[in-house]
């Protein structure tokens, strides 16, 4: 399962993180257990880690996944791990419009599995990615400054 932010640089396709303001540019990660690339420094929580402007960036994009999780209920995927084959979800009660399902398409009240934070209007955890079903993907490209969305 693909998931997450990317960047593709000097056409090389690279995990990504960028805030929502995106006026600096991305950070580019390797995961710690690659070779170190060139320009790179260590970052003790993303791996090799390096700044980069966005005139450097050709595309800039999310791949947004959810999907059912067991009872039925709509998860957003936020990260997968292939050697556990954990997916990290979160339910959103107050934005479930912007899933991929249509609005309603689930069971009522929050997935009893998940660990529920009232205050947040959200439950998170961890579901093995072959409990997940119905799952659905979309590309969103980022706008990159100066340049237009193809």
């Amino acid at each position: 399962m693909i998931v997450g932010q990317f960047a593709v640089v000097d056409g090389v396709l690279y995990s990504a993180r960028y805030s929502n303001n995106r006026s600096r540019g991305v950070g580019l990660v390797v995961p710690g257990d690659q070779p170190r690339p060139d320009g790179f420094t260590w970052d003790e929580r993303f791996g090799w880690w390096r700044d980069a402007e966005w005139d450097e960036v050709d595309e800039a994009y999310e791949i947004e996944v959810w999907a059912r999780a067991p009872g039925g209920w709509v998860v957003q995927v936020d990260d997968w791990d292939e050697e556990t084959g954990l997916a990290a979800v979160v339910h959103m009660t107050y934005v479930q419009e912007q899933s991929l399902f249509g609005r309603y398409e689930e069971p009522a009240g929050e997935p009893p599995y998940l660990n529920h934070r009232p205050y947040d209007l959200m439950s998170e955890g961890e579901v093995p990615g072959d409990q997940l079903t119905d799952v659905r993907s979309v590309r969103r490209d980022v706008d990159l400054p100066g340049r237009r969305v193809s």
